[in-house]
C-alpha cells in the first residue's frame, strides 16, 4: 500500500492541509480511493474514529479533519482522527 506523508515538524500555517487536499483531489480523480490520518486537533472523538461530515462537527472532530473528510467521501475515500492514531500506532489498521 503506497504512503504519501505530509507532516511537518512545524505546527500551524506551513500548508499541510492544503497540500493534502490537493493530493486527495487529484487520486480521487485517478480513480483512487485516499485515505487520511489527522490528529483532529481540538477535537474529543476516541482515537481511531472515522470521520463522517454528516455526524460530526468541527467540534468533535476537528476543523481540518472535517473538512477533508468532506473531500474524500466524494470520492469515498475515508478520514481517521484521533489524538494519537492509536490503532495505526500499535500495527492494527482502522480500516
Amino acid at each position: 500500500m503506497p504512503v504519501l506523508c505530509c507532516g511537518n515538524v512545524s505546527v500551524g500555517g506551513t500548508g499541510k492541509t492544503p497540500v493534502v487536499m490537493e493530493l486527495a483531489q487529484r487520486l480521487i480523480r485517478r480513480g483512487k480511493k485516499p485515505h487520511i490520518l489527522a490528529r483532529g486537533y481540538g477535537g474529543r472523538v476516541p482515537d481511531g474514529t472515522r470521520v463522517d461530515p454528516r455526524r460530526h462537527g468541527a467540534g468533535d472532530v476537528g476543523d481540518e479533519p472535517l473538512l477533508l473528510a468532506s473531500i474524500c467521501r466524494s470520492g469515498w475515500g475515508e478520514i481517521v482522527c484521533g489524538a494519537q492514531n492509536a490503532p495505526l500506532r500499535q500495527g492494527r489498521t482502522a480500516f
